[in-house]
Protein backbone atom coordinates (compact mmCIF):
# COMPACT_ATOMS: atom_id res chain seq x y z
CA UNK A 1 0.00 0.00 0.00
CA UNK A 2 2.76 2.52 1.03
CA UNK A 3 4.50 1.70 -2.64
CA UNK A 4 1.71 2.55 -4.34
CA UNK A 5 0.81 5.39 -2.54
CA UNK A 6 4.29 6.78 -2.68
CA UNK A 7 5.04 5.58 -6.64
CA UNK A 8 5.14 9.12 -8.28
CA UNK A 9 7.90 10.39 -5.82
CA UNK A 10 9.61 6.71 -5.82
CA UNK A 11 9.45 6.34 -9.64
CA UNK A 12 10.28 10.17 -10.50
CA UNK A 13 13.85 11.72 -10.94
CA UNK A 14 15.62 12.32 -8.29
CA UNK A 15 15.65 15.81 -6.70
CA UNK A 16 19.83 16.34 -6.50
CA UNK A 17 21.19 19.64 -5.60
CA UNK A 18 24.18 18.78 -6.43
CA UNK A 19 26.59 18.37 -9.74
CA UNK A 20 29.29 16.36 -11.12
CA UNK A 21 31.03 18.13 -14.14
CA UNK A 22 32.90 15.24 -15.50
CA UNK A 23 32.34 13.15 -18.37
CA UNK A 24 29.48 10.58 -17.77
CA UNK A 25 27.95 8.25 -20.24
CA UNK A 26 24.47 6.80 -19.78
CA UNK A 27 23.40 3.97 -22.15
CA UNK A 28 19.53 2.66 -22.77
CA UNK A 29 18.55 0.73 -25.41
CA UNK A 30 16.19 2.09 -27.79
CA UNK A 31 13.44 -0.65 -26.79
CA UNK A 32 13.42 0.32 -22.72
CA UNK A 33 11.77 3.27 -20.88
CA UNK A 34 14.71 3.39 -18.90
CA UNK A 35 16.09 6.52 -19.81
CA UNK A 36 12.84 8.44 -21.33
CA UNK A 37 13.54 11.60 -23.24
CA UNK A 38 11.62 14.19 -20.85
CA UNK A 39 13.93 13.07 -18.47
CA UNK A 40 17.49 14.16 -20.38
CA UNK A 41 17.38 17.55 -18.80
CA UNK A 42 17.19 16.20 -15.34
CA UNK A 43 20.27 14.45 -16.22
CA UNK A 44 21.86 17.54 -17.77
CA UNK A 45 20.79 19.62 -15.09
CA UNK A 46 23.17 16.96 -12.58
CA UNK A 47 25.69 15.58 -14.82
CA UNK A 48 26.29 19.03 -17.23
CA UNK A 49 28.88 17.30 -19.35
CA UNK A 50 26.61 13.82 -19.39
CA UNK A 51 26.08 11.84 -23.04
CA UNK A 52 23.15 10.18 -23.67
CA UNK A 53 23.55 7.33 -26.17
CA UNK A 54 20.81 4.89 -27.18
CA UNK A 55 21.53 1.43 -28.32
CA UNK A 56 19.33 0.02 -31.29
CA UNK A 57 17.50 -3.28 -30.83
CA UNK A 58 18.46 -3.77 -26.76
CA UNK A 59 15.91 -3.23 -24.04
CA UNK A 60 16.94 -2.88 -20.36
CA UNK A 61 20.15 -5.51 -20.79
CA UNK A 62 21.48 -4.05 -23.65
CA UNK A 63 24.55 -5.57 -22.69
CA UNK A 64 23.21 -8.68 -23.47
CA UNK A 65 21.27 -8.00 -25.96
CA UNK A 66 23.26 -5.95 -28.25
CA UNK A 67 26.49 -6.63 -26.62
CA UNK A 68 28.73 -5.85 -29.98
CA UNK A 69 27.60 -2.11 -30.10
CA UNK A 70 27.74 -1.61 -26.00
CA UNK A 71 31.32 -2.69 -26.10
CA UNK A 72 31.76 -0.37 -28.93
CA UNK A 73 29.95 2.09 -26.98
CA UNK A 74 31.66 1.96 -23.82
CA UNK A 75 35.15 1.86 -25.32
CA UNK A 76 34.65 4.47 -27.46
CA UNK A 77 33.55 6.88 -24.47
CA UNK A 78 36.34 5.43 -22.09
CA UNK A 79 39.12 6.16 -24.96
CA UNK A 80 37.71 9.55 -25.61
Amino acid sequence: MALKENYEEIAGFPKIDNQFHGPTLFIAGDLSDFIPLDEHDGIYKIFPNASITYINDAGHWLHADNPKEFVRVTTEFLNS
